[in-house]
């Protein structure tokens, strides 16, 4: 855990010593899983998470992004039944580039 707060950090530096926007977002989307084995023990669910971008040079953001996905389930039995409860929880984890360009006063395109 401290390193991900670490590279957050790293994102906030150059916002403390250089005049820089700062953006942050909340996200929330549904998991929908595509295997049927993955189906059949945990069905979809809730996947939410934060990003956070950083003006590095006019406008390119650098960002980082975390998600969370927790999800309970019972492990299934040869023949068709249920047996232990089983716990799976996904942190992805994501870098990226953008670039920003202005469109209208209500909207940013990247």
């Amino acid at each position: 855990m401290r390193r991900y707060i670490k590279c957050f950090l790293f994102f906030l530096i150059p916002a403390a010593i250089f005049p820089t926007d700062v953006l942050v977002a909340g996200k929330a989307a549904y998991f929908y899983p595509t295997s049927s084995r993955f189906k059949d023990i945990y069905s979809g669910g809730g996947i939410y998470g934060a990003e956070m971008s950083v003006q590095a040079w006019k406008e390119l953001y650098p960002w980082i992004s975390a998600d969370y996905f927790p999800q309970n389930g019972r492990s299934i039995i040869q023949g068709g039944g249920k047996g232990n409860r089983t716990i799976v929880k996904f942190v992805p984890l994501a870098l990226g580039l953008k670039y920003l360009t202005f469109v209208h006063k209500s909207f940013d395109v990247y």
